[in-house]
């Protein structure tokens, strides 16, 4: 019996399993007693009804033991090992039944071009539920929000957010949004990553081996990196498909990949790419994406960039805040990885590459889930706008590489109604890189120096 509790979680030593064991029978204890307590401070006795002390018990007994666990673990040395156990004993919840359900989109995404080089290129993007339903957008928001770079709350008070608010109420109303957005195809975030990895591989050649992996659902990194691990590479080069550095995107997806790559007997060489939104040919691929519109069309142009609390960015110059910056002016010296200092840049330097006069454009944040959050928003900015005497506007979307829930949904169908409901008469979102060439050969151009 303890050589399977031994195979099953992935330890050598009687000891080891003997201390588990001992945390375990504390944690048990200790659990109960604190569920006493508490129930005896609230004034919960014998005598209370079942429908009351049911639901207090398992609000209070559950959060308790999790929280016990981790901290007696800590104190007999198996920390890691009761931090590995609960992610995986909570993300039963919401696991599914199978590794990996859609197994062609799995194997789409890894490189099948065989090993004949030294180098593995892996792109990295947000991620996408595995199909439009109510229980696969919960598994999605499950790991997105459970993310601490995400939602940067202690974790207790993260864990009773997400688990027992957001994520149940949230996910049937996501469920609907991703119905409008999915296609015969599937997400159309997967299907241009795929595409975009194909294109660049065959750009590539002999020279890298191109993988594609989600930060969330799938194709998962673990099993991404599990291939690349079986194949032997010696390098590689991990480019985050996210334009601006944040904490919350790119180091999130690093944090992972390091993660996975720590405990590999032999660590290969590893290359992180955390932003490329000055780089010219990614500035180039969205400067003729834009132009192929007829900017005459319209009278205004609004870059709409993906939002963040703005303690995010004050964490990155905590001494200057985000709302006292002048970032949206010009690029300070503190700003090389803020996001909101990276997005106005952005903007600039797009806006000299079409031509643009001042006036005729300007940036805002969209996806907000507070106020707190970056503003301008852009939901308040195109309620403006027709105030102003600003009737058509083009919508630029240069933080999302791929089209997506958040300009698929979000803009090119709720802005759009919310602009011309206010007045307004044209939206019109510009489509994303998506695999456009010209963006393939910005994705060659990033990697190559470092093949």
């Amino acid at each position: 019996m303890f050589e399977k509790f031994k195979t099953k979680w992935n330890i050598n030593s009687h000891w080891q399993l003997t201390m588990i064991f001992i945390v375990f029978s504390v944690t048990g204890s200790a659990a109960m007693v604190v569920r006493k307590f508490v129930f005896e401070w609230i004034g919960i006795t014998s005598e209370t009804s079942l429908w009351i002390k049911v639901p207090l018990y398992i609000l209070i007994l559950i959060p308790a033991y999790q929280i016990l666990l981790i901290v007696v673990g800590t104190i007999f040395g198996q920390y890691r090992f009761f931090y590995e156990f609960q992610k995986k004993s909570i993300g039963r919840f919401y696991r599914k039944t199978k590794k990996e359900k859609n197994i062609n989109i799995q194997e789409l995404t890894m490189n099948n071009s065989g090993n004949n080089n030294e180098t593995a290129v892996l792109l990295l993007n947000l991620g996408t539920p595995d199909e439009p339903t109510v229980k696969a957008v919960r598994r999605y928001l499950f790991q997105f929000f459970n993310d601490k770079r995400v939602i940067d709350l202690p974790w207790l008070f993260r864990k009773i957010l997400v688990n027992f608010i957001i994520v149940p109420f949230r996910a049937p109303k996501s469920a609907k949004l991703y119905q409008q957005l999915w296609t015969k195809e599937g997400s159309p975030l997967l299907i241009n990553s795929v595409e975009l990895k194909n294109k660049l591989q065959e750009k590539l050649g002999d020279k890298a081996s191109v993988f594609l992996a989600m930060r969330y659902q799938n194709p998962s990194i673990r099993a991404t990196l599990n291939a690349i691990r079986k194949e032997g590479y010696s390098k590689i080069i991990v480019l985050p498909l996210f334009p601006h550095y944040a904490s919350s995107t790119t180091s999130s997806a690093i944090e992972t990949v390091w993660d996975e790559i720590r405990d590999w007997n032999v660590v290969p060489s590893v290359h992180v790419i955390n932003q490329f939104y000055n780089h010219p040919l990614f500035l180039d691929a969205f400067t003729h994406r834009i132009s192929s519109y007829n900017l005459e069309d319209y009278d205004f142009i609004l870059f709409s960039y993906h939002g963040l609390p703005t303690r995010h960015t004050d964490k990155i110059h905590p001494k200057i805040s985000t709302t006292g910056c002048n970032c949206h002016e010009v690029m300070p010296a503190h700003g090389k990885f803020c996001y909101r200092a990276t997005c106005y840049e952005t903007t600039r330097l797009l806006a000299e590459r079409l031509g643009l006069s001042k006036g005729s454009y300007s940036t805002s944040f969209q996806s907000r889930l507070s106020n707190y959050w970056l503003t301008p928003f852009t939901d308040a900015t195109l309620k403006e706008l027709p105030l102003k005497g600003i009737k058509r506007v083009l919508v630029v979307a240069p933080a999302f590489v791929a089209d997506c829930l958040e300009t698929i949904v979000e803009i090119d169908y709720e802005y759009k109604e919310l602009f011309i409901a206010n007045g307004g008469q044209k939206l019109t979102m510009v489509e994303s890189l998506n695999a456009d060439d010209r963006w393939v050969d910005a994705v060659k151009e990033i990697v190559s120096p470092y093949i």
